[in-house]
This record gives C-alpha cells, structure tokens and sequence, in this order.
C-alpha cells in the first residue's frame, strides 16, 4: 500500500540523517546565494526512505524556509507545500510588519509561477499558536494578531489552513471563530487534544491530523477523541523528524513509521488499517485538492 504524509518536514529529516549541509532558511533575494549547487543532496539516498510514498505535504516555518524547501523538492511531484510562519518565531521581539512584508514577496513569487493553480501550493502553515515556548503576555498578543493575519492572507488566496496549537486551544477557538470563512478549511496538525477540544474543531467544520503521540501511554484523552471521531474528519501525519511513534519513540522518526500511526488508529476504532487509509486519502483530497 502507498503511503502519504499529511505533515513532514522532509529537510530536517535530511540534516538529522546527515544527508544535507544546510540550514533551514535560503533567501531568494540574496544574490550570493543564486549558485545553490550546495543546496543538493543524494536523491537515490532519499528515495530509500521514501519510495512506497504517493504524496508528502511538505510544511514551511518561514518565507525563508518554504525558498529553501521548494528549491530542494519541487522537482519531485510527490511533493506539495505549504507556506508557513510558525507561532514559535512570534516572540516578544518580533516586527510583523517586516515580515509581512517578505512575505507579500514570497505571495508574489507564488502567484507569479501559478503555484496555487498548479497545486504545489495546497495551503497556509504550518502557523498557529504556542504558548509553551512563548509564555508573556506581549508575545501571545503578537502571535494571537499574526494568526489573524495568516488566517485572513488564507482566506484571500482561497487555500486551507494548516495550524499549529500548543497550550492555546482557548485562544484558537475563540479566533478561529471570528473567522466563518474559514470554516471546514482547516486542520490542525500533530492534534493532542481531547474530546471537548474535538467537538470544537468538528463545530467549525475543521479536521485533524493525527500523529505519533497518538500512540503514546500518556495521551488517553487524545485516544478517547480519536475513537469517536467522524471518519471523514482526520487525516495522518508523521511531522518528522519528531515524534516517533510506539514502538519506534525516541528514534528519528522515518517516513514509513506513519504505518505504525495508522495502525493504532485502526485498532483504536476496530476498523482494518486498509480502511483507515482508504478513507484518510478521501479527507486530504477532499481538503487539499491534491
């Protein structure tokens, strides 16, 4: 059976394997850096790890990091992105209006080679909230007003939105309905919360993606949402090189450990793993398109 990956971060993976000299960020503006021949990693090395995969949404943490993800990757058409701005670089120094302004450069780099049309671009994130890294009251208002701003640049582009949250389910709620237009465009990735967090994602017509903590002893009331939870509205994910699943936890997490996931999920649910990823696929074509 093929495989896909609602969440990985191929790049990083690449680097804790030791296959890519690089950092997570590659400006496009810099002319010193138009020779990106350093940029290149062993695709055959890649390929072992990810050749029974049909489709890896590949999510981006910054302008910078979706450059350097879509130069290494979008010669492969397994691949599509997001374009992304995570919570966790939304503290008490951060300039919004800076960034916001290298990423209408980015936007236009998009839509000038019609990426969204030719569906390398399926979405916004990953972006969201976290309030475990960023504990002030001056960085929460910063992330909680750039949220704002990326489920709005979603809304506009007409593409769903990929969100992280962490220790700021309250908050995420209480955005995420400001906003009607974005209702049933959403997942929430690497979910960990329990069922009253649930009922208000299906509330909004949102999905979730389920992850190796599923699997973990201490996420009951995570186990709990998932069995009750409507077929059609989740979807799996590894978010590698984190999170390794029971019975690989600790280890870098590899692409195909996302069967271990899989199959948890259908045990949990009493259905057959076959099921559970036959009907996964419809939810991220039926979100993404792809």
């Amino acid at each position: 059976m093929k495989y896909y990956d609602s969440h990985a971060h191929i790049d990083l993976f690449l680097q804790k394997m030791g296959l890519l000299d690089h950092g997570r960020e590659f400006d496009l503006e810099d002319i010193s850096q138009n020779d990106i021949t350093y940029l290149k990693y062993d695709k055959n090395e890649l390929e072992l790890y990810i050749s029974n995969h049909e489709l890896i949404i590949q999510p981006t943490i910054s302008t910078n990091n979706f450059y350097l993800n879509f130069k290494l990757f979008s010669s492969d058409p397994r691949f599509v992105f997001l374009l992304g701005s995570h919570p966790d670089m939304v503290n008490d120094d951060f300039d919004s209006d800076s960034y916001l302004e290298k990423q209408a450069i980015c936007i236009d780099f998009i839509k000038v080679n019609n990426l969204i049309q030719k569906k390398q671009i399926v979405g916004i994130g990953e972006v969201g909230l976290d309030y475990y890294h960023v504990r002030t009251e001056i960085g929460q208002v910063k992330q909680r007003d750039f949220f704002r701003s990326q489920i709005e640049l979603t809304i506009s582009l007409q593409i769903p939105l990929v969100i992280h949250c962490r220790d700021a389910f309250i908050d995420l709620f209480t955005i995420l309905a400001e906003y009607p237009a974005i209702n049933g465009r959403f997942l929430i990735h690497c979910f960990t919360g329990g069922v009253g967090e649930l009922e208000e994602v299906l509330k909004l017509g949102g999905k979730i993606s389920l992850g190796g903590v599923t699997t973990y002893s201490s996420a009951k009331g995570l186990q709990e949402a998932v069995k009750i939870c409507p077929i059609e509205s989740f979807v799996f994910e590894t978010d590698l090189p984190f999170l390794s699943p029971v019975p690989k936890r600790g280890e870098v997490c590899q692409p195909e450990f996302i069967d271990f996931t899989a199959q948890f999920v259908a045990d949990l649910r009493e259905v057959s793993k076959e099921e559970a990823w036959i009907e996964t696929r419809k939810n991220l074509k039926n979100l993404f398109g792809v």
